[in-house]
């Protein structure tokens, strides 16, 4: 009975995650929406440029995270993390080199940027 009761729970589990899951890539699909939207009524927010750069980078679409980095960064020059988005959709892209100039200009105005850092190893290694 005992088994019975586990396979029961974790089969509960199991569909709790799927269902779950869809409900996440429904809002990620309705985020991307209302993010178009967003930005037609306030061009000027470097937030939602940020978020619809995300969008693309975890869609491997660098190009059009690139160009959403690059407007973040136009109306928010000193964020970082935007910056390190841009470092990466640029590697994505195979812009190895800009990629490490960005990590590096980060590093050098935060060293203890976390992600930079990480990132800049994972290029160091690459170039060998």
């Amino acid at each position: 009975m005992k088994h019975l009761f586990l396979s029961t729970a974790l089969l509960c589990q199991i569909i709790f995650f799927f269902f779950n899951i869809q409900k996440i890539k429904a809002e990620w699909h309705f985020s991307r929406m209302d993010l178009d939207g967003a930005i037609k009524a306030t061009p000027y927010n470097y937030r939602f440029h940020m978020l619809k750069g995300t969008l693309y980078l975890r869609d491997k679409q660098p190009s059009l995270a690139e160009l959403e980095f690059k407007e973040t960064l136009r109306y928010f020059p000193y964020y970082f993390d935007a910056a390190g988005n841009l470092g990466v959709a640029l590697a994505q892209k195979g812009e190895i080199e800009q990629a490490e100039r960005i990590f590096r200009v980060i590093l050098q105005s935060w060293p203890a940027h976390k992600e930079s850092r990480e990132n800049l190893s994972i290029i160091e290694k690459i170039k060998g």
